[in-house]
């Protein structure tokens, strides 16, 4: 008989049943006798995304949430605190619960007859996701509450607005320039606020990812980080954990790796080849990346 061979889900190359790796691309392949989130892609076209265990995790903690509607499109990456309990809980709930919000505003925004504000439903579906998470019960007083990261970008057509609490980040590649959106929650950024260390030397300290903000029952009660723009071209939206942006921090670098995408510029071909090449690298953590894709700068 035959021997039944499965195919990676990256870019499509056949491997042996027992095949962990693809060969080709570095992508994890995810069979079904593995959990469902070693490897997830999710494609509606404007809005795409690709998460991935990675090849040293045993599980995968982040948490990936899209949405398309005739009115715009939702992203939403989340990415769990090792440290906590139940990390993985927290981050899906996370995002299931702020990407959920997000789309139900983007979808009810011209019925509600409320002037429409982006940032406020954005500031609310944070909110209903730290409310979540901070609800999660671990049935053990001595164990850390579960926690998360969070970011989120919200396109309605007119303007992109994205929200964060901790260091997954996002960045805006435009058709002639690109810059990063978001500002680490995190021990190292405060360094390089405070001007004590350059930033090769914060980035290098072991405490450089160590957070100053998060979702969770312990968490900062303070309002998530809030940037709002309208794109003046055609151009991505990615928003991504940092098992994705260790490898390529710089916009530049960023930029230089969805080029590589094979000529596929949709949301899910630059969504997969910045997956594929963090686990090229190393894939040492998780891999989360999640693209809107703007089409012909603003449209309303």
């Amino acid at each position: 008989m035959r021997e039944r061979k499965q195919r990676c889900p990256s870019c499509g190359t056949a491997h042996l049943p027992e095949d962990q790796f693809c060969e080709s691309c570095g992508a994890r392949i995810a069979s079904a006798g593995r959990d469902r989130r070693d490897h997830t892609e999710v494609n509606l076209g404007v809005v795409a995304g690709v998460t991935d265990r990675g090849r040293v995790h045993d599980r995968n903690e982040d948490a990936l949430f899209v949405s398309a509607t005739s009115e715009g499109a939702v992203a939403v990456v989340c990415d769990g605190v090792s440290m906590s309990s139940h990390p993985q809980h927290a981050s899906q709930l996370a995002a299931d619960v702020a990407g959920g919000a997000l789309a139900d505003a983007l979808r009810t925004r011209d019925a509600s007859g409320v002037e429409w504000d982006p940032a406020a439903a954005v500031v609310t579906a944070v909110r209903a996701a730290q409310d979540a998470v901070a609800g999660i019960d671990v049935n053990s007083p001595s164990a850390l509450p579960p926690a998360c990261t969070l970011v989120s970008a919200l396109w309605d057509g007119d303007r992109v607005t994205v929200g964060w609490i901790g260091d997954s980040r996002a960045y805006w590649l435009g058709a002639e320039s690109g810059a990063r959106i978001t500002v680490d929650d995190s021990w190292a950024q405060e360094r390089l606020d405070a001007g004590d260390m350059t930033a090769r030397t914060a980035h290098a300290h072991p405490r450089a990812h160590q957070l100053t903000r998060w979702l969770g029952a312990d968490a900062p009660d303070e309002a998530p980080g809030i940037r709002s723009f309208v794109p003046a071209s055609e151009g991505h939206v990615v928003v991504c954990s940092d098992g994705f942006w260790n490898y390529a921090p710089n916009v530049e670098e960023l930029a230089a790796l969805a080029a590589g995408s094979a000529g596929d510029e949709t949301a899910l071909g630059v969504a997969q080849s910045l997956t594929r090449a963090a686990i090229a690298a190393g894939g040492h953590d998780n891999v989360t990346v999640a693209v809107v894709a703007i089409e012909g700068g603003e449209t309303r």
